[in-house]
Order: structure tokens, then sequence, then C-alpha cells
């Protein structure tokens, strides 16, 4: 029973060291966001939207958009 008890102890104080730990990662992480949104001479952080745009070009203009396009001309094919 005492060496459970000291274990649990001993868990517990980890688990709360551990999500200091990850709260403290998170304010640095969160910190770090706030300075880049921050315009550094002249340069802006994209917006979502922008980010999601060159995504999707990358997406259609990589392997998959090709794939796509092949399944499409088959199907158009098909009919």
């Amino acid at each position: 029973k005492e060496g459970r008890d000291e274990r649990k102890k001993r868990q517990k104080k980890k688990k709360k060291k551990k999500k200091k730990k990850k709260k403290k990662k998170m304010m640095m992480k969160k910190e770090e966001e706030m300075l880049a949104n921050v315009e550094v001479e002249g340069k802006r952080k994209p917006k979502k939207s922008e980010d999601r745009k060159r995504w999707n070009k990358k997406r259609r203009e990589g392997n998959y958009g090709k794939e796509r396009k092949k399944r499409q001309l088959s199907l158009l094919l098909l009919l």
C-alpha cells in the first residue's frame, strides 16, 4: 500500500510537470505567432485564404491533380 501511494504521488508530480511544460511550450508558440503577425520589413504573414489558394494550386498541379485529370478523361471516354 505504501509503495503504491508513493508511485501515485510520483506519477501525479510527473503529470503536473509535463502539463506545465506543455503550457509553457504553447505560450512560446503563441508568442512567436504574435511576433510573426507583426509586419517585419514590409513582409506580412499570408492570410489563410492565400495559403489555401497556394496549397490548392500545388495540389492541382501535383501528382494528385494529374491522376484526377486522367480519371476524369477516362470517365468521359466511357460515356
